[in-house]
């Protein structure tokens, strides 16, 4: 038997050690004289993230109702300045710049605070110096990985009592009958400016898009190609268009 002796902060603790955050409740009154204050925690980003993309959105047409947003980015962020020029240049501008928020560090007093990603709401849960903790519910995320300890910790975010914020009623639903955490839903949108009908003529070979990402498990990438080869032998006359790869060729 080999006894292990734990470093301060080896690399497993640092990487997962928000799911060691004591929780403290929300403990503020909520104030009707004053502008409402929200932070919002999000995980480190990059360009062209789609949930970072939908996140910022919201918080732009927040700032527009007069909102007073404070942006937290949670979970390791290794230069606050390059993250900043990255949500200036390639996302919707907002009004504040994001400030990095370290493991002991604590946000501002708010009136509410918003997780999003699975990492966030162990922040969130810790942080009682708000008036309600909502959570901003993009996907199942306990569904990105296979069962084992990644799941369980984003699986356990469910049940930390949060109001949910989901996109589509869908999530809503999983979430209240898996995990009985009460959301409200809204509906999935495009941009018209990027995404438009050219032609609307049905004449031509009929077409499936498949969403495809066959280093998603849970996508089902093979059992997508397997039933297009079998569509394939009945109907001839089909064209299957795959996107969400970075390469598009399927071998």
């Amino acid at each position: 038997m080999k006894l292990l002796k734990f470093k301060k902060r080896d690399h497993t603790r640092k990487q997962y050690e928000c799911v060691l955050l004591k929780e403290n409740r929300a403990s503020l009154k909520f104030n009707r004289e004053r502008q409402v204050k929200l932070n919002w925690l999000i995980p480190n980003l990059d360009v062209g993230g789609g949930g970072h993309l939908n996140i910022f959105r919201f918080i732009k047409q927040l700032e527009e109702m007069k909102f007073d947003i404070q942006v937290y980015i949670v979970g390791g962020c290794k230069s606050i300045k390059q993250s900043n020029l990255i949500i200036q240049n390639h996302y919707p501008k907002i009004e504040k710049e994001a400030i990095a928020l370290e493991i002991v560090d604590q946000p501002r007093d708010c009136d509410g605070i918003v997780a999003t990603g699975w990492q966030s709401a162990y922040f969130a849960r810790h942080y009682g110096n708000c008036v309600e903790k909502f959570y901003f519910v993009q996907d199942m995320e306990d569904q990105f990985y296979a069962q084992g300890s990644l799941s369980s910790f984003a699986a356990q975010t469910y049940r930390f009592g949060f109001y949910g914020l989901t996109a589509g009623s869908w999530i809503k639903d999983s979430v209240l009958e898996k995990f009985n955490m009460p959301a409200s839903s809204f509906s999935f949108s495009y941009d018209k400016g990027v995404y438009q009908v050219k032609n609307s003529s049905k004449q031509g070979k009929k077409k499936v898009l498949f969403y495809a990402r066959s280093k998603t498990a849970r996508r089902g990438f093979e059992l997508g190609i397997m039933t297009f080869y079998l569509l394939s032998e009945q109907d001839k006359d089909l064209e299957f268009i795959f996107v969400g790869m970075e390469d598009n060729r399927v071998t």
